[in-house]
């Protein structure tokens, strides 16, 4: 957060790009609550597979039922803020 007040503080304009795998997925209320509280935009994308193959691809990458899922929670938690977010 230090290099996002340096950069914010110098005029620049910072997005934030959230990544969730199969792990941080778990996490999701506390990861949708942290930009909220921080006032971030929530942009996001899911953890997909190698394309170079590797070992255990399911250890990171976000299932798609998953990800369906996810998606989900981030709309019913967008519309119960909508009003917190126009102010």
């Amino acid at each position: 957060m230090h290099g996002y007040r340096i950069a914010r503080d110098n005029g620049l304009f910072v997005r934030f790009i959230c990544t969730f795998t199969a792990y941080s997925v778990d996490y999701r209320e506390e990861i949708f609550n942290f930009f909220m509280e921080n006032g971030f935009v929530l942009k996001l994308h899911p953890a997909l597979p190698s394309l170079r193959g590797g070992d255990e691809p399911e250890k990171w990458a976000l299932a798609p039922e998953k990800y369906g899922d996810l998606l989900i929670f981030l709309l019913d938690k967008y519309m119960e803020n909508l009003d917190s977010r126009r102010s």
